[in-house]
């Protein structure tokens, strides 16, 4: 086997391996903060951290909001008023 296709052989073996991994990695990040947008909320800091993220945004109504998200999951684990 020559270099240049074992180059294209270990390309083709990281693109097979590759949906896997991006599955365990969770949602995007920009999807989390499109659903806080949905919602109605303008994300103004995001915090990211290995165990969690922190969003701080700002509802039409004035309103601002600190929220914790697990990264995994991409579910809101704690949505309080931050006055």
């Amino acid at each position: 086997m020559s270099f240049t296709n074992r180059i294209a052989l270990a390309g083709g073996l990281a693109l097979v391996a590759l949906p896997a991994v991006a599955q365990d990695a969770g949602p995007r990040l920009s999807a989390i903060i499109g659903d806080f947008e949905q919602r109605g909320y303008r994300v103004t800091e995001v915090d990211v951290d290995n165990d969690q993220i922190e969003i701080q945004a700002v509802h039409p109504d004035g309103h601002t909001v600190e929220a914790t998200v697990d990264p995994q999951s991409g579910a809101v684990l704690n949505e309080t008023p931050d006055n």
